[in-house]
């Protein structure tokens, strides 16, 4: 009989949960009425009824339909995917899970993928924003999207140093294998969500008048043309958004843009060149190729040490902020570092401003490990993304992409990518490189200034100590931040 109430209790409070709605950018909204100096109130309300329109809410979400009707997306609207990963934590009646997003996401990052969620103002740093379509870990060059691949990496390893868990152990079973890739693309449906929202409040709502309205429903038995005309302006910023998206999910043009994947391609990480140690390089070389990193570091080609400082360990004179905090406070006229100026935006949202200071390269936090699908790299040890256990048919879609499997070779294309894509959305840029500019790092040099600062942890190899200086690099590899 207890058991049959509890039953009882679960079911109808699942039946009475109240329907939950995807949360507007109020500060987007806060920081586009500072700059046309007029009440954006009423087109915010258009802009969510546009949105609720194109893409649904949070438990039951579509794909636009103009996606939809062209075979040119299919690729992107995964509408299964969506689907499970959408709407309340439970099972369906064939008994597979759904809600997977606010099981194992929502906590930190929001329903909304808006990094708001219930735990966010404990964390340090906070979680991520995905409105933006900003990520940092990509193999793709800067500027561009990240890849179904790149989320998945992410999500599988987690980011090191910070809240963001690892969740490969998922893979091992057989009724959680397919959530990860089911999670990475609804991150990519709620980026996708989030563009389309702030270019409709940053672009399309300048050019209306006062008089036009963006979008209303009711319009379509009172004013069919109206409507069609509204329609046609968010279907417009809808192929903008989602055509970024395509260009970056798996189209091999746009990754071999990408620094990173253009060097790795250049060499064979199995034979010398970037797999090589103490062990491997021959009398003094090794040696030799640290101090050549060292002296980059410290010099004016790379300028870690202008960050980070000579020892690694990062200068807490130095700071900036992000992107994330800097779209709502520098560039809306809010001073960051003024209590004053900030705190009535709580309300909408806001949380305090962190500053991102320069990363410790001493602690050997290897943040985004990086795929290397499509890659001629011939090394039989960089396949398996998975610990021992996994099985070949866990790791052989195109989405679970062959990553690094050893630490040492992990660690170091890590360090090696954000030396060269830098970290988008941080203060961490990209290092100038000779094929590009007069004076840039040749890519011997490059791999001595990945070779130092992977020996900074005095973990992945047998680097001999280097006096002065422990830790003096991974910031320019690293960044700043999450």
């Amino acid at each position: 009989m207890p058991c049959l109430f509890v039953l009882l209790l679960v079911v109808t409070s699942g039946c009475n949960q109240k329907p939950v709605d995807f949360v507007s950018n109020q500060l987007l909204s806060f920081r586009m009425e500072r700059e046309l100096r007029e009440d954006l109130g009423g087109r915010s309300i258009e802009v969510a009824n546009a949105l609720r329109f194109a893409f649904g809410t949070p438990d039951l979400p579509k794909w636009p339909d103009i996606l939809v009707e062209s075979s040119r997306y299919h690729s992107l609207t995964d509408q299964k995917s969506l689907a499970r990963a959408s709407g309340p934590v439970g099972r369906n009646f064939d008994l597979v899970e759904v809600g997977l997003f606010r099981k194992q996401c929502a906590q930190c990052h929001g329903i909304s993928g808006d990094g708001f969620g219930p735990t966010a103002a404990l964390l340090d740093p906070y979680p991520r924003d995905f409105r933006r379509g900003t990520f940092k870990f990509k193999n793709a060059f800067y500027g561009t999207r990240p890849s179904v691949e790149d989320l998945i990496q992410t999500i599988t390893f987690g980011v090191p140093g910070t809240s963001m868990p690892a969740m490969a152990n998922l893979k091992r079973s057989k009724h959680y294998a397919d959530d990860i890739p089911i999670l990475a693309r609804y991150v990519r449906f709620l980026a996708i969500r989030g563009e389309v929202e702030r270019e409709l409040m940053m672009d399309t709502i300048r050019d209306l008048d006062s008089e036009d309205v963006l979008f209303d429903t009711n319009l379509q038995e009172t004013s069919p043309e109206a409507f069609k005309n509204g329609l046609r302006r968010i279907n417009e910023v809808i192929i903008r958004v989602a055509d970024r998206w395509m260009l970056s999910d798996g189209l091999k043009e746009s990754q071999s843009q990408s620094p990173f994947n253009a060097f790795v391609a250049r060499h064979d990480f199995a034979k010398s060149d970037l797999n090589s140690d103490s062990k491997s390089m021959a009398g003094n070389l090794f040696q030799e190729s640290l101090e050549s990193g060292r002296a980059l570091f410290e010099g004016s080609i790379a300028a870690c040490a202008q960050c980070h400082g000579k020892d690694g360990t990062g200068d807490p004179k130095w700071k900036d902020y992000d992107e994330w905090t800097k779209d709502w406070t520098i560039r809306a006229g809010i001073n960051p570092m003024a209590r004053a100026e900030w705190k009535p935006l709580k309300q909408l949202g806001l949380l305090k401003p962190v500053a991102a200071f320069p990363r410790n390269l001493t602690l050997q936090a290897y943040r985004g490990i990086p795929t290397i699908d499509n890659l001629p790299i011939s090394d039989s040890s960089l396949h398996d993304s998975l610990p021992e256990k996994a099985s070949a048919e866990e790791t052989s879609s195109r989405e679970d992409a062959p990553v690094l499997k050893h630490a040492k070779s992990s660690s170091r294309l890590a360090i090696l990518r954000a030396v060269l894509n830098g970290i988008e959305g941080s203060p961490m840029p990209a290092a100038a490189l000779a094929a590009s500019t007069d004076g840039g790092l040749r890519d011997e040099q490059i791999m001595d200034l990945v070779r130092f600062v992977e020996s900074l942890s005095n973990s992945t190899n047998s680097a001999p100590a280097l006096t002065g200086g422990k830790a003096a690099g991974l910031a320019v590899l690293m960044g700043a931040g999450q």
